[in-house]
């Protein structure tokens, strides 16, 4: 009988480097998938000999690479390790900032919640972040918001379109967060095909120096909420044994979807009723080669590259009058699941780089469909940022 590893019985684990192309023997984190095209990539040359027999006189390996991705599922706190890498965030997430309970009053016309006793900016609320007031009558009030003005009493925020006006007993969070930087940092990536003994152990493969080169996340109607890492890396190695010293399990919060879980998207300071949003991340990363050195021995990272895509029922014209004028707006996601984790996907800086509504055909709805292109906003000195927030 042919047997075969199944894929519903492969593990996948990862471990930071601490030295670019070396497994650390500690402890191994799970990582939750849909689908791994992580694969050992060799170059080779053949030989330019002329033999009289008309033969192939060798083969020679001349570079050892790794490449390929993982498929996710978007859910909360599954994946922080890898968004911070893919972002090359200068630290980890940013600490959680959270504000005494007080009394806090919603003016929704100002877009404003005005403290009793507290004092927001004092406790660090700054400008740019994304807080959350939980306790909230209104269930609007508490969908998470950015700053564009703070003082001792007072934040204010663009997006009104949710708010609703209300005294109530509040607690003020500032999401944790991470926003793209420069640090780059590699992983070991360890597959464990947990159903092969051969003959009497299980077999490993470990992929080494992989630094995450693209991330890709796509909200669909009716969809689950899915993306993608993309990794480039130095080699993989096979043995018996795992290289790591045990496991750490993976989190196990619920799956976010694309009904249920996304709050709004916004467009500017309004809503967008959408029916499709992609993000495609791209850190243009490449592999230093060195003579005497099999494999990398080092990876470049080039100029950070993000786009997308933007589609929506035709019923405005104000996305599309930005993209004729060319006009910069800014882009956010806001997803929270059934318990209350929360993440927000700000890109506060893009412009509109393709657009069209036309009909495809009969019995059909006309869609305006745009392609977005982010760049550095500088008055936050940031072209993307991912927050966070804990129910």
């Amino acid at each position: 009988m042919t047997l075969s590893a199944n894929a519903d019985r492969l593990r996948v684990s990862y471990v930071k480097e601490v030295t670019f192309g070396t497994m650390p023997a500690t402890t191994l984190s799970d990582v939750r998938f849909t689908s791994d095209s992580l694969n050992l990539v060799t170059g080779t040359a053949v030989s330019a000999e002329i033999r009289d027999d008309r033969q192939v006189n060798d083969i020679i390996r001349t570079n050892l690479s790794t490449a390929g991705e993982l498929g996710i599922e978007l859910s909360y706190a599954a994946h922080d390790d890898l968004l911070a890498s893919a972002l090359f965030a200068s630290t980890t997430w940013t600490a959680a900032i959270t504000v005494a309970s007080d009394t806090v009053t919603v003016d929704a016309a100002a877009g404003t919640f005005t403290f009793t006793a507290e004092d927001p900016d004092g406790d660090g609320i700054t400008v740019g972040r994304w807080v959350k007031f939980n306790g909230m009558a209104n269930a609007g009030n508490m969908i998470p918001v950015k700053v564009s003005a703070v003082s001792t009493t007072v934040i204010t925020t663009l997006q009104k379109d949710n708010l609703t006006s209300e005294a109530a007993t509040s607690v003020c969070v500032a999401g944790a967060e991470i926003v793209n930087g420069v640090t780059q940092s590699s992983w070991s990536i360890e597959k464990d095909f947990t159903d092969i003994v051969s003959p009497s152990t299980e077999i490993y493969q470990q992929y080494k120096g992989l630094v995450v080169d693209t991330f890709g996340l796509s909200v669909q109607a009716d969809q689950i909420i899915t993306g993608s890492f993309g990794f480039l890396g130095k080699t993989m190695t096979a043995s018996s044994s795992t290289a790591g010293g045990g496991y750490n399990v993976a989190p196990t919060n619920e799956v976010m979807n694309a009904v249920e879980d996304v709050q709004t998207i916004i467009e500017g300071v309004s809503d967008y009723d959408t029916t499709q949003f992609t993000v495609q991340l791209n850190n243009n990363v490449r592999a230093r080669q060195q003579i005497g050195t099999l494999g990398a021995v080092s990876m470049g990272s080039g100029t950070l590259g993000l786009t997308g895509t933007l589609q929506a029922y035709f019923s405005t014209a104000a996305a599309m009058d930005k993209y004729i004028a060319f006009t910069e707006t800014s882009l956010a996601k806001v997803v929270t699941d059934a318990t209350g984790n929360s993440y927000v996907i700000d890109i506060p800086a893009v412009n509109f780089t393709s657009g069209q509504t036309v009909a495809g055909g009969q019995n059909q709805d006309i869609i305006a469909d745009l392609a977005w292109t982010a760049k550095r906003k500088a008055t936050e000195d940031a072209t993307i940022r991912i927050v966070k927030f804990a129910a």
